[in-house]
């Protein structure tokens, strides 16, 4: 049986929200992982489009580093202030 990719992606979603709730700073950290490794794709994406329809590749690269750098902040942060 095959399933799509979007409930794959919901599912991943849930088990985030529902692991972010755990005490485990240990956890939280893996989890933030796992949801930016999931919003890498649709960031990907949306930064082809709007490349495609400026025509620009200064464009493009400008936001995949601002997209990696989002990414990577979040997944690395600590949530102790």
């Amino acid at each position: 049986m095959h399933t799509d990719p979007m409930s794959h992606t919901a599912e991943d979603f849930a088990i985030a929200k529902a692991a972010m709730t755990d005490g485990s700073e240990r956890n939280r950290r893996y989890m933030r992982r796992r949801v930016a490794a999931v919003l890498w794709i649709p960031g990907m994406l949306l930064i082809l489009y709007i490349a495609g329809v400026l025509h620009s590749g200064a464009v493009a690269l400008s936001e995949v580093i601002a997209l990696v750098i989002a990414l990577v902040v979040y997944a690395t942060r600590s949530d102790r202030p």
